[in-house]
């Protein structure tokens, strides 16, 4: 069982996930198309046969819905590579400073957890983090997801990711000597 510790649980229904995942090669960012609270109802219904693994609310909390050992109905004929983070907003719109922060820490998790390195990919046989837009057709055929504004940001999401995984390679900061030395 793979859990995100910091996430809230929210399990997706039984009905709407997949048996084990294959070797994990790829992050997915999608955009919820609505609110948090009206995507986790919608894993809980029975008829939706959708799921992701998580979802971060624009205030950055951190719902997961499948364990990443298991496979979420999120990305089509790539569901057993991709682990799906979804984002509350719609398409079009930029992810909150707090879901960028709330990525970071996520992303931090499942490179630790998984072995998915901090990458950019575009491509679908590629490796890293990729939107769904770019699975193309075979990953569900949703060209505006998450969306130009939100897909400029995976580089800076990126960058946050390796810094929570390496925060030592951040310039140190400078005091001034106290008033005794």
């Amino acid at each position: 069982m793979a859990r995100y510790p910091n996430a809230i649980w929210d399990p997706a229904n039984p009905a709407n996930e997949g048996g084990p995942m294959g070797k994990i090669r790829l992050v997915v960012d999608h955009i919820e198309q609505g609110t948090e609270s009206g995507t986790n109802a919608w894993f809980q219904n029975v008829k939706a046969k959708v799921s992701a693994h998580f979802g971060i609310s624009k205030l950055g909390q951190v719902f997961q819905f499948v364990d990443t050992d298991k496979i979420a109905w999120a990305e089509q004929d790539y569901n057993d590579v991709a682990v799906s983070i979804e984002h509350e907003g719609l398409s079009g719109q930029a992810f909150t400073d707090q879901q960028v922060a709330a990525e970071a820490k996520l992303g931090a998790w499942i490179h630790k957890t998984h072995g998915v390195p901090v990458q950019r990919t575009t491509v679908p046989t590629g490796t890293g983090w990729i939107t769904h837009a770019e699975l193309g057709v075979a990953g569900g055929n949703h060209p505006e997801c998450p969306g130009a504004i939100a897909t400029k940001q995976l580089p800076a999401i990126l960058k946050a990711i390796n810094k929570v995984i390496d925060p030592g390679h951040l310039p140190r900061p400078v005091f001034p000597p106290s008033k005794a030395e």
